[in-house]
């Protein structure tokens, strides 16, 4: 299997645990500006800023600051719901795409270059180790 496959894999996995968290170092400064135009990317619909807050698990308030961001770089458009003006709705535009479809790849490729730097089957491990500790600290806080 590919270093590119299994990199997609791993970060199947890292999403669906959502441990993004620990990976939060790559690029601290933009981690929220990119992570909600990939999100916007792949959810390929528009969303309101509620649930583009509860994606990030940040304030609304953290939401509006960064909508002021990415509209003073024009990678996104606002409106408010046509069936709730007081609701504002998020959309990509196309330089918005391009750069979330960019910093998609460009995630991946770095993914890749730690995988191999660190080595496939000591990630993985690394991983399940994480993830059985995830569990863990769940169960000890129930």
């Amino acid at each position: 299997m590919s270093i590119k496959k299994k990199t997609l894999e791993i970060i199947k996995k890292i999403e669906k645990y959502n441990m993004f968290n620990l990976f939060g170092q790559m690029d601290k400064i933009n981690q929220g500006f990119n992570f909600l135009l990939v999100y916007l990317y792949e959810k390929q619909k528009d969303l309101s800023a509620g649930e583009l807050a509860k994606a990030l698990k940040v304030s609304t308030a953290r939401i509006a600051v960064l909508i002021r961001k990415l509209l003073s770089r024009k990678f996104i458009t606002k409106y408010s719901n046509p069936g709730d003006a007081r609701i504002t709705m998020v959309s990509l535009t196309e330089a918005g795409s391009k750069y979330a479809l960019k910093e998609k790849e460009d995630t991946i490729m770095k993914m890749a270059k730690i995988i191999e730097k660190v080595g496939i089957d000591e990630f993985e491990e690394f991983l399940n180790t994480a993830l059985k500790m995830k569990d863990a600290i769940k169960s000890v806080e129930a």
